[in-house]
């Protein structure tokens, strides 16, 4: 069975007679936080809304806390219990036209995340050995679309807001910042983690390893001309010398020297 419950910026209960205060309401709208998550035995959703008491009234700023033990369509089912409870119940309406709930008017619908394969997987990853993670990505869409995906069993819980330093998000496994970010950027000691786990991915994939050709063209040539050159040298100068000797017999022929020894070759 699902219930909701609403409070104001300053963490007072405001749709019962009960007093009652939640000091963790307060301190999450002093760090911004728009929107957060948390799965165990049942699922808790906390998210910042604004509505007005009328439509001259400013718009006030409030929080609902939704727990249910649900997963199916959990943002919609969110959504038309808040509105249902918001303007049907207490008679005020939902405002939507502000910068600070363009998170809270997306939720409604499915988002991708950002980043590259290679960055999601390594965000997963991290997620899943325990790590605690701090993410800015630069547009609401893109925050949710991150957070859909890390519940999708690599965290248990997940926030949007401004400032992940709060006491209350100190056992938050994942923090998205929404800011001048492009893609899926890590934030503070998240970029030491996100480098450590890509060098170990790294290190762990085989390398690929071209063998030595045996028997190439390149070597073959190298190796005839390694062999080749001494033979060359000592055919032609073996060349050389007979040529020489010929020449000298014939010499000695034409001068009447004795040549008995080598028949002169007579030549024109």
């Amino acid at each position: 069975m699902a219930e909701l419950q609403l409070y104001n910026s300053q963490g007072d209960r405001i749709d019962t007679n009960n007093p009652e205060v939640s000091p963790r309401i307060e301190n999450f709208f002093f760090g911004g936080v728009r929107l957060y998550v948390e799965e165990t035995d049942q699922i808790e959703l906390v998210a910042f809304f604004r509505a007005r008491q009328s439509k001259s009234s400013r718009a006030e700023q409030f929080y609902a806390v939704y727990n249910t033990n649900d997963r199916d369509r959990l943002f919609s089912r969110f959504l038309r219990q808040l509105r249902d409870r918001v303007e049907g119940n207490m008679g005020m309406s939902l405002q939507t036209s502000s910068d600070d709930v363009q998170l809270f008017t997306l939720l409604d619908e499915s988002h991708t995340p950002p980043g590259t394969d290679t960055e999601r997987n390594t965000l997963l990853e991290l997620l899943r050995d325990g790590k605690q993670i701090r993410i800015g990505v630069g547009a609401n869409a893109d925050a949710l679309g991150l957070l859909e995906m890390a519940l999708n069993g690599a965290a248990d819980s997940v926030a949007v807001a401004e400032k992940a330093d709060i006491e209350e998000l100190n056992d938050c496994q994942l923090t998205i910042e929404v800011g001048s970010y492009s893609g899926l950027e890590p934030l503070g000691d998240t970029e030491a983690l996100f480098a450590e786990k890509e060098q170990e991915s790294m290190d762990s994939s085989p390398r690929s390893s071209r063998p030595r050709a045996t028997g190439s063209t390149s070597d073959e040539t190298d190796k005839m001309k390694t062999i080749g050159m001494p033979i060359a040298v000592v055919f032609g100068t073996f060349v050389a010398l007979f040529v020489l000797l010929l020449i000298g017999s014939n010499v000695a022929a034409i001068a009447g020297v004795d040549t008995s020894i080598v028949d002169p070759i007579v030549f024109v």
